[in-house]
């Protein structure tokens, strides 16, 4: 049975990989879980993902065609929030692109740029998921939340600090510099969605075009002149 479920699992997931190398991987992927999975990653700049290190994603069913890959859980966020490239959090500006700055270059960077390039149904599930962010409050639910979690382990940062003396006693202004960093980071982020991608996005297609009527005199020789700038004559329309 253990050798039937790792050859079977080693079988799905290069399935998955040439897919994805192939540009032909919607039917395999909950695109849905794609989005919110690369979200947390993008907002938080977590690098770990271009190594890749703790990338977890699964089937419920591996024995099931039908069952899609769902990407999650996240975890391990230690090297996010500009940690990997300065040592500090909310330290470097957070206006980078996270598959296109500086990092590392391991196969999880080719993955994850192959997996947005080659769908435009991820890409219109990532724009959704930042969209309903930006627009429904989720920024500013996260910024609250941000508060309250200080306010609880406040006193327990004091007792760490006074019996390790590393790090520091106010965490409070942790905690505001990191708001800081996350909205502008938001706020980049979602300003340099291509709006293409937008799902509820509108595409004009007039059907009756204007179009200028070509003019020809007798001879049939094309002119120029703007039909209602023509003198009195006869001509070929």
């Amino acid at each position: 049975a253990a050798e039937k479920f790792y050859t079977t699992l080693y079988q799905e997931f290069n399935r998955l990989t040439r897919a994805v190398k192939q540009g032909d991987y919607d039917n395999l992927v909950d695109l849905h879980s794609l989005a919110t999975y690369y979200f947390v990653f993008d907002l938080t700049a977590n690098l770990e993902l271009r190594h890749p290190k703790s990338v977890y994603l699964y089937k419920e069913n591996l024995f099931d065609d039908a069952s899609k890959w769902i990407f999650g859980p996240v975890w391990d966020f230690d090297w996010a929030y500009g940690y990997e490239n300065s040592g500090q959090f909310g330290a470097i500006s957070p206006e980078f692109d996270l598959l296109d700055s500086p990092g590392p270059e391991g196969s999880g960077l080719k993955f994850f740029q192959r997996l947005f390039a080659s769908s435009r149904k991820a890409r219109q599930a990532y724009y959704k998921v930042w969209k309903e962010f930006m627009t429904k409050g989720g920024l500013e639910r996260l910024l609250t939340f941000i508060n309250d979690y200080e306010a609880w382990i406040r006193p327990a940062v004091r007792e760490d600090f006074a019996m390790l003396h590393h790090g520091t006693d106010n965490y409070k202004e942790q905690a505001e510099t990191l708001k800081l960093w996350l909205q502008k980071r938001a706020e980049y982020i979602y300003a340099h969605l291509d709006a293409a991608d937008d799902p509820d996005g509108l595409l004009k297609i007039d059907t009756h075009p204007k179009t200028t009527p070509a003019v020809y005199s007798l001879g049939g020789k094309a002119i120029a002149t703007p039909a209602s700038a023509l003198p009195t004559g006869i001509y070929v329309i």
